[in-house]
């Protein structure tokens, strides 16, 4: 039966082999192995294959840190962030820099109990700053 407007052959164009209705040429075949390689290898076989380096298999996995009561272990990360500190002066403006946050979290509770954000790279002193926060008394 052909179709109203256009032949046959020009209605599959883009649905060659390994490709999605028209998507990306070789994107089904991706998704195929991509979902077989871990039914195939353990994660550490595919952390090894992937890197020459050994300390990838040493790296730590989410959630391998238990506590069993609050304030048992606690953990301190830094991370940049987004923002960007720019003076402007009679119109024009000087890029000071990128703050830096610190965060003090317990891993039983998840709570958050100190941070500290600051314009200078992470330091001894950032961490200094965001433990005395998180000791400091939060009542009113």
């Amino acid at each position: 039966m052909a179709r109203a407007g256009g032949s046959a052959a020009r209605s599959r164009r883009g649905r060659g082999p390994g490709s999605l209705r028209g998507g990306r040429p070789g994107h089904s075949i991706y998704l195929t192995v991509a979902r077989r390689i871990p039914s195939l290898f353990s994660p550490e076989e595919i952390a090894r294959k992937r890197s020459a380096n050994p300390k990838h298999l040493q790296r730590l996995k989410p959630g391998s840190i238990h506590a069993t009561h609050p304030l048992d272990v606690c953990q301190i990360d830094h991370t940049p962030t987004d923002i960007n500190f720019v003076e402007v002066v009679d119109g024009g403006g000087t890029f000071i820099g990128r703050a830096y946050l610190t965060i003090v979290t317990d891993v039983a509770t998840r709570c958050i109990l100190g941070f500290c954000l600051t314009l200078e790279k992470p330091s001894a002193l950032s961490v200094a700053l965001c433990l005395a926060q998180a000791m400091l008394s939060h009542g009113s």
